[in-house]
């Protein structure tokens, strides 16, 4: 069955690049790394080789695809979760969001789950305790040296935090 199946998806292939719309080589080397069986595997890897050689497969990348925009506040304290240099969003100092959970690592340090989806860490260097009810309003804002300090609406006194997610 899975080699009708890469027959199959070899003549769709070779259609496509007879078509000259020439698929990349992700898919195929994707179902030869699949094949379990060594010979299955080189032989597979060989009929790629093959339609490499007569051009009916491209090494060319896809073509980008345009980028969603992202929102100021989904952006906000994701400096380095990952970067992304051509993704500016516009700089806002602060956020609001209710509580929808927290938890504390085996250190004592509090995770907080914001309403908004973001996931916030509270950094290993700061000892202060984190007291909170579910749905109340935190404040996470950006404080000096890239770092950002979260409050609650009912309790005094700040927490440094990161954001994980």
């Amino acid at each position: 069955m899975p080699s009708r199946l890469f027959t199959g998806l070899m003549a769709v292939i070779a259609l496509a690049g007879a078509a000259g719309a020439a698929p990349s080589l992700e898919l195929p080397l994707g179902l030869c790394a699949a094949k379990s069986d060594a010979g299955a595997r080189l032989a597979c890897y060989d009929a790629i080789a093959a339609q490499l050689k007569a051009g009916e497969i491209s090494t060319a990348a896809a073509p980008p695809t345009a980028a969603k925009p992202v929102s100021p506040e989904a952006q906000f304290g994701a400096d380095f979760i990952a970067k992304d240099d051509s993704k500016q969003a516009d700089e806002i100092d602060a956020i609001s969001s209710p509580l929808k959970s927290f938890a504390y690592t085996q250190n004592g340090r509090a995770i907080v789950t914001l309403e908004n989806g973001q996931v916030w860490r509270q950094i290993d260097g700061d000892s202060s305790k984190f007291r909170a009810k579910e749905g109340e309003v935190v404040k996470i804002a950006r404080a000096i040296f890239s770092s950002y300090s979260m409050t609650v609406s009912s309790h005094p006194g700040i927490i440094k935090v990161r954001r994980l997610k």
